[in-house]
């Protein structure tokens, strides 16, 4: 439950994300993180297929564009993030720190819809060390300003 202060006596409920539909990238499984994730998703009785890289998803279920689209908002990828080279993420922090991107959000007014292309899945990463040592690197080149991250993906929040 969230709680509003602006908000008379409201409470808002909030529903976890519980994906259809499983890719992994069999690297992930490497990773702690990634075992433990598709260990959880096994014991739900979660449908999971393999894939060899968090871009390139296929097989989604559905007779056209439109259901294929709606599918893939409530389908999760587990992999591994390569670039390590973060987005700005201005005015609220100085970079986005990628640990998920996608949005399970089906909003008609959200400009996500023209710009996810074909990739409207949410994607989880597992190589979480190597994702930090890289926020780590950008603080001691910035150093001794503050550097701020959002952990929210920026346009691409989960």
């Amino acid at each position: 439950m969230k709680h509003f202060p602006h908000r008379r006596m409201e409470t808002i409920m909030v529903k976890p994300f519980i994906p259809k539909l499983i890719y992994v990238e069999p690297r992930a499984l490497e990773y702690p993180l990634g075992k433990e994730l598709i260990a959880k998703f096994e014991h739900m009785g979660m449908e999971i297929r393999e894939t060899t890289s968090h871009n390139q998803i296929r097989n989604l279920p559905g007779e056209n564009h439109f259901q294929k689209y709606r599918n893939a908002k409530s389908t999760l990828v587990v992999g591994i993030r390569k670039t390590l080279k973060f987005d700005t993420s201005k005015p609220s922090a100085k970079y986005a720190i990628p640990f998920a991107t996608g949005c399970m959000g089906h909003c008609h007014y959200c400009y996500l819809q023209t710009t996810m292309g074909s990739k409207p899945y949410i994607r989880t990463y597992v190589n979480v060390d190597e994702i930090f040592d890289a926020a780590e690197a950008y603080m001691k080149e910035r150093a001794p300003e503050l550097t701020r991250f959002e952990a929210s993906c920026g346009d691409y929040e989960l």
